[in-house]
């Protein structure tokens, strides 16, 4: 998907679960205009389902999965706005899970929650957005990758946590004992 200046959405691609087009499940060849309600100003794709963050702040989405955020075992077809969102700044996804930014520095995250990458101490799937609690510094960037979500705050010393699956230390290293 690609943004606009004037803040109009053009997707291609995979479409099974309608994430770019309502009028077929067939894969978009060719850029194709996403009729949205308002301008738009970041999108975010996730294996199943888009993302659409207006100028407003508020969210739209379409597709299929707990990444859309709208708590439905439905597919939606067209854009729609996420209600339990009022206001971000800033939008990643993944595979099957999504976070974004709040205006205050917060941080919400919704989707698939297999290996911890949305809660430290829970496997759960989150169908709509949850504040993260317990963040003190002002989180300045989250990113969603295959089994894990990073997020990066603001305190006297930057710093990252990570949510999600840590790979294995490589038994086969060069280091010597």
């Amino acid at each position: 998907m690609v943004v606009c200046s004037n803040g109009r959405v053009y997707g291609w691609g995979n479409n099974e679960y309608h994430q770019i087009s309502p009028s077929t499940d067939m894969q978009v060849l060719s850029p194709t205009l996403i009729d949205l309600p308002e301008p738009i100003m970041q999108v975010a794709a996730g294996g199943s389902f888009s993302l659409f963050l207006a100028e407003s702040g508020r969210l739209y989405s379409c597709g299929y999965g707990p990444g859309t955020g709208l708590c439905s075992d439905d597919v939606i077809t067209t854009p729609t706005l996420v209600p339990s969102l009022k206001c971000l700044t800033y939008i990643t996804a993944s595979l099957d899970h999504a976070a974004g930014i709040t205006p205050d520095g917060g941080v919400c995250r919704w989707g698939r929650g297999q290996h911890s990458k949305l809660i430290a101490t829970s496997n759960e799937d989150i169908v709509t957005p949850l504040l993260l609690e317990g963040l003190k510094p002002i989180v300045r960037s989250v990113v969603c990758g295959f089994n894990k979500t990073c997020i990066i705050t603001d305190s006297p010393v930057k710093s990252v946590s990570r949510l999600g699956m840590i790979e294995p230390e490589d038994e086969d290293s060069d280091e010597e004992d």
